[in-house]
């Protein structure tokens, strides 16, 4: 089990967005994604609390090999939104994760820790991930 955990901001007012949007997907144990349309395994939609922070729990993603051209590393694909806030679109990958090296579309500035423990006799991985998101002059409202 991966539990991810963390608070989306805004970056104009340096303080937590109660309500944003969060839609999350990613990748099963095998590397395939869902197709969306009636099954929805590994994907999530959330709002934020109060003081901005979420979590969820999922597996640790896979490396995967989209195409016999490209390998992916481990991550998971997430899109962030709030009245009066830039939509965000972007991935979250995992320290020392492979393929990292190979992945064309890592970066680095992506990366989150995780902390390993064993609860009740059960491996938890657990990864603290912040999103920022930008004002929006235009007021765009979330779709």
């Amino acid at each position: 089990m991966l539990v991810i955990s963390g608070r989306v901001w805004a970056f104009d007012t340096k303080k937590p967005l109660a309500g944003a949007l969060l839609d999350l997907w990613q990748v099963d144990h095998q590397g395939r994604y869902s197709v969306g349309n009636s099954d929805f395994k590994n994907r999530a939609r959330l709002l934020t609390a109060e003081d901005g922070a979420y979590e969820f729990e999922t597996i640790h993603p896979v490396p995967y090999q989209p195409n016999p051209q490209m390998w992916r590393s481990p991550h998971i694909h997430f899109i962030a939104q709030c009245n009066g806030y830039q939509r965000l679109i972007s991935e979250m990958f995992f320290k020392d994760d492979p393929k990292q090296d190979v992945d064309w579309l890592f970066h680095p500035a992506l990366v989150v820790p995780v902390e390993r423990k064993e609860i009740n006799g059960q491996p938890v991985e657990f990864a603290v991930f912040d999103i920022v998101l930008a004002a929006d002059a235009g007021g765009n409202k979330m779709n």
